[in-house]
């Protein structure tokens, strides 16, 4: 098989283009557009993924309630699912490029101990907090993540961006929570994708931090801020 010749520039990766990429496994078949996410666009609370998640997230939260915190336990799926959305929606402001799946399970080690990730299918444009709130809250045991994440999430900014306000920084990490909540009550509530002890972990890691962070708050007064104040941030 011919080596796979990727283009130079990111406006290079045309309809023609992938649709050559496509036909030796799909023939016949045609690409009209192609859609850069990283480049064009960021992460939306789509209705079609709210659909799966709302399918899945009552039968996660059943399964994972003795572990839960009483705040979460008794959250309606649906609001659970609002509160990701919510997130989700604020990410397109200050973008960076993300791997978009960052838990600890899509990680490798190399010799010297250098870790890089696995899984970069939904690399994405949106707000760093996703990537950094989602790994941390999930790798880290609860305990660890309460003795360490303040001194990790500085850490992350001086090299991400040494000019950043730590307490802006903060506040984002509080929120992203919600995120990796809803994902892995949705994830606990299938079979066979992962299994249960593993995403019953993660699940609880990642309430834990909900409750922990306040992540409610930090979400309102994310809202709250005026989105041209955010897009000046980004100029």
């Amino acid at each position: 098989m011919a080596a796979l010749q990727v283009p130079g520039r990111w406006e290079d990766v045309s309809p023609q283009w992938v649709t050559a990429v496509l036909a030796p496994r799909f023939p016949g078949a045609e690409v009209a557009d192609v859609t850069l996410l990283w480049t064009s666009g960021g992460t939306t609370p789509t209705e079609g993924f709210q659909i799966g998640l709302r399918k899945r997230v009552p039968l996660g939260l059943e399964r994972a309630a003795k572990r839960l915190p009483a705040l979460v336990a008794r959250m309606p799926p649906d609001e659970i699912v609002d509160h990701w959305a919510r997130y989700v929606a604020l990410l397109p402001l200050d973008p960076t490029l993300l791997p978009a799946d960052a838990h600890i399970g899509n990680t490798y080690l190399l010799p010297g101990d250098d870790v890089g990730f696995l899984d970069w299918q939904v690399v994405r444009r949106g707000h760093w907090s996703q990537d950094a709130g989602y790994f941390l809250q999930g790798a880290l045991t609860e305990a660890d993540r309460r003795a360490a994440d303040r001194d990790l999430i500085t850490t992350y900014l001086t090299e991400f961006d040494s000019a950043a306000d730590v307490m802006d920084a903060w506040l984002w990490y509080r929120a992203s929570a919600a995120y990796g909540l809803a994902i892995w009550l949705s994830t606990l509530g299938t079979d066979g994708y992962q299994p249960h002890d593993v995403s019953g972990e993660l699940a609880a890691r990642y309430a834990a931090a909900f409750v922990e962070l306040d992540t409610l708050d930090a979400l309102t007064m994310l809202e709250a801020v005026p989105e041209a104040v955010l897009e000046r941030k980004d100029s």
